[in-house]
């Protein structure tokens, strides 16, 4: 049996060389979303990807208690980067994740 993950809206900006999604609580969380951009970047299934904890030494629990807005209430803004599966991952407070691919033809950072 083959697992569909749902779809996450994922705007590709090709002069940057990046993705943009958006995280939602309770239902799409960041490192959930994470995964599921990536997948559609690479065109591949959430179940290929290697764990975020393995892939990014990332506890995608702690990511999600970073940036969960009844924790963070008040709190200034927060971005956590990381590379994972070889794309640059950055998380913003505010629902915000920018990934630029490794081939990314701007030198300009995230």
């Amino acid at each position: 049996m083959q697992f569909d993950a749902p779809k996450v809206l994922v705007d590709a900006d090709p002069r940057q060389g990046t993705y943009n999604a958006t995280y939602h609580y309770p239902s799409d969380p960041p490192s959930t979303t994470v995964a599921l951009a990536l997948m559609e970047i690479l065109d591949s299934n959430v179940t290929d990807l290697t764990p975020m904890h393995e892939g990014a030494s990332v506890n995608a629990d702690a990511l999600d208690d970073l940036f969960d807005p009844a924790v963070a209430e008040g709190e200034p803004e927060g971005i956590v980067t990381f590379t994972y599966h070889d794309h640059t991952v950055m998380v913003k407070s505010h629902g915000r994740i920018v990934i630029q691919s490794p081939d990314a033809s701007s030198s300009r950072p995230l």
